[in-house]
């Protein structure tokens, strides 16, 4: 797959985990599927891929499986699976509110004149290009006043 749809699939994944979080600790494969789409993500997903996927989040430390190993078992698949049931960790939540607020403070800068958010851009990518070269000073071109491109843009 296109690494623009696998990270669609775990964005689409946590908030799942994060909508679900609200109605209860833990949620199900069903569950977890069913929410997926809620949020929007509407390619299928097989459950095993789901689970490849899950199993996933909880090597980078993003979600963690509870299995309950008193619940019978129907299957060899269900001796496996034993009542799975996934919660997002502290690390996954921590992620999840990073990307809404970034979410919202984009939404926030949109609502800012073109110029500002342009003189901004500018300086941070001289920042970043000074970083690039002398790690020890930050160059005095930028305090020259003739460079001070967000201060113009502000007056």
């Amino acid at each position: 797959m296109p690494d623009d749809l696998v990270r669609e699939r775990y964005l689409a994944l946590l908030a799942a985990l994060e909508e679900l979080s609200t109605r209860g600790p833990m949620s199900t494969l069903t569950d977890i599927a069913a929410q997926v789409k809620t949020v929007g993500y509407h390619d299928p997903l097989p459950e095993p891929e789901l689970r490849n996927s899950l199993d996933q989040l909880a090597k980078w430390g993003f979600a963690e499986p509870f299995r309950d190993y008193a619940a019978p078992v129907r299957s060899l698949q269900g001796l496996v699976v034993r009542q799975e049931a996934w919660a997002l960790t502290r690390r996954g939540r921590g992620v999840v509110a990073g990307v809404r607020a970034a979410v919202v403070d984009v939404v926030r800068a949109l609502q800012l004149p073109s110029r500002l958010l342009d003189g901004v851009g500018r300086t941070l990518r001289d920042i970043l290009e000074h970083l690039g070269g002398d790690h020890g000073l930050l160059p005095g071109d930028l305090e020259d006043p003739a460079n001070r491109r967000v201060e113009a843009v502000l007056t």
